[in-house]
């Protein structure tokens, strides 16, 4: 996708035998068709959108979590199902704060000396659905990666509120987590052993992957602390000779921030191939300022997040570090937070002109096998049948609605001279 506008390309191989006992082949040419010049339909795409949501799971966040619950069902019904013939194609997944410890043991405040498993930090069933770190303990949805897209045939309103309902049993993590709260080292851990895995690099990424190529990405933090991730070669903190990072100390809350920025910015633009990271980052979080920091368990002061949300938010080569935003998290209720996602959702939407008529550079002819496929934004090939194209000339017209086609697909039309060896 360029601009916001679907690219065709057509490939054409030739492949020209020589009457000889050897064949070889010529670089492909390609020819680019911008649908935007050559439509007349205007479409209205909403893009992938896939929203990670960290919650920290210590203890005195059972109120919070039931507070970011009780606001799900007014975003299910103002933002989802507002417009029921063309609902957001939207993914929901959730962490916690403690997410860094996978495979290690909780050495830290609350639960001291528990393990966690290795998987801890992947989106699976029986991990990530419900309570956590005892996996054990209920209720638990069975589904941790939830989607708002409907299979064929479902009710679409029934779909989208039993997947809200299965995002509240995920969102509500317990307060049985670590104390130590990492949340930026939990994201990248994320990253690491869940999104860099084979089986998401692949053409066709396992379903337990959860950020898509060229999708709208947004990492929502609830927290009622300090963040306390300490990455590689940062400032230690003055007063905790273990290296432990204060909320106060300036230096270890920019230096964290940028690393981790510069972590996940790396990441999805490797994903994208894009020079365009396209996240946002929203915060339910402590306020500056509230902060005692007289222990190392308790150290209120969302300074860390708070920096994070405003360096994501000033980032001008970020498309939508703009729509990042926090609120208190000792407020009454999230709504407002709610509601700013809510918006980035409904208007990240992007108009393009179809059109499923194109100009080849050549006219086929009865000498060459025509082969037109589609590739879509994450890999998948399909071939198309003879039936679903109509050559007219120099002309390939598609017989397929060019709302059904991905934002950003490819179509390849591939001559093969017949008798080619």
């Amino acid at each position: 996708m360029t601009n916001g506008k679907w690219i065709y390309t057509c490939t054409f191989l030739l492949i020209l035998g020589c009457g000889l006992k050897q064949s070889f082949t010529l670089a492909p040419v390609t020819e680019s068709f911008n649908v935007n010049e050559l439509g007349t339909q205007a479409i209205t795409v909403r893009p992938a959108i896939d929203l990670l949501w960290v919650v920290d799971n210590s203890p005195s966040m059972a109120t919070k979590q039931a507070k970011l619950v009780a606001g799900l069902d007014a975003f299910n019904t103002k933002y989802l199902k507002a417009n029921l013939a063309n609902p957001p194609d939207l993914k929901l997944g959730v962490i916690t704060t403690d997410t860094y410890l996978a495979g290690r043991a909780n050495s830290q405040c609350a639960n001291a000396g528990s393990n966690y498993p290795a998987n801890y930090a992947q989106l699976l069933s029986g991990v990530a659905d419900g309570p956590r770190p005892k996996l054990n303990a209920g209720p638990r949805s069975g589904v941790p990666i939830v989607t708002t897209v409907a299979p064929p045939g479902a009710d679409i309103p029934t779909y989208i509120d039993q997947a809200i309902t299965n995002f509240k049993i995920n969102a509500q993590t317990s307060e049985e987590g670590s104390g130590d709260e990492r949340g930026m080292e939990s994201i990248v851990q994320f990253i690491q052993d869940s999104e860099l895995r084979a089986v998401c690099q692949s053409a066709t990424p396992d379903p337990s992957c959860f950020f898509r190529k060229k999708s709208v990405r947004g990492i929502v933090i609830v927290s009622d602390e300090n963040d306390n991730s300490l990455f590689p070669g940062s400032p230690k903190s003055p007063t905790f000779g273990d290296g432990n990072p204060l909320s106060t100390d300036t230096a270890i809350s920019v230096y964290n921030v940028n690393y981790f920025k510069n972590a996940v910015d790396s990441f999805f633009k490797n994903l994208d191939g894009d020079s365009n990271p396209n996240y946002f980052v929203a915060g339910i979080i402590q306020p500056v300022g509230h902060s005692d920091c007289s222990s190392f368990c308790v150290c209120y002061d969302g300074k860390k997040y708070q920096n994070l949300v405003s360096t994501v938010g000033q980032d001008s080569a970020n498309a939508l570090g703009k729509f990042s935003s926090m609120v208190d998290v000792n407020g009454s209720g999230y709504d407002t937070l709610l509601d700013s996602i809510g918006t980035t959702i409904t208007q990240t939407v992007t108009t393009v002109t179809g059109t499923s008529q194109f100009n080849l550079s050549r006219a086929p002819n009865a000498s060459f096998q025509l082969i037109v496929s589609i590739t879509d934004p994450s890999g998948k090939t399909q071939v198309l049948d003879p039936s679903q194209y109509l050559l007219t000339n120099s002309s390939v017209q598609l017989k397929i609605d060019p709302k059904t086609l991905p934002l950003g697909s490819i179509i390849h039309v591939t001559y093969t001279p017949l008798g080619a060896r």
